[in-house]
């Protein structure tokens, strides 16, 4: 359940702070001289430019809105229509844990970020070590 202030953020990031401002002035006035207007600029000269830092950061969002726990219950307390983590959560009892449910349950859980990972590692890779992070 990605909610609209992880997507505002995560935009915020791309465009203000992590990636865009470093494209130098005489790129984007190079693209102009070319003849491309702004939008044109922003997709054929700027977004290959900053491609591996927004897969990095849409790989960022995705695992920070799949892991968040308290919003999808506080939301949601119906136990039909739950996510993963909150169910998780759910799993355990007052008196009793079944441990080896949960453990199987909680190694589910984490195979759908296992997948995202392995289908954008390239990218995921450059993005961090052009952004400037550190792992």
């Amino acid at each position: 359940m990605i909610t609209l202030y992880d997507l505002q953020s995560a935009a915020y990031n791309v465009i203000g702070g992590i990636s865009i401002p470093w494209i130098s002035s005489p790129t984007t006035t190079a693209a102009r001289l070319d003849g491309c207007n702004i939008p044109q600029t922003f997709l054929f000269v700027m977004a290959p430019l900053t491609r591996s830092a927004m897969v990095a950061l849409g790989i960022f969002t995705a695992v920070f809105a799949y892991k968040d726990l308290m919003w999808p219950m506080i939301v949601c307390p119906d136990n039909r229509a739950t996510t993963l983590a909150s169910a998780l959560a759910k799993m355990n009892g007052q008196y009793q844990q079944k441990y080896p449910e949960l453990m199987m349950a909680a190694l589910i859980s984490c195979v759908p970020m296992i997948i995202l990972y392995i289908f954008f590692q390239r990218q995921f890779i450059e993005g961090i070590a052009t952004s400037g992070g550190k792992l």
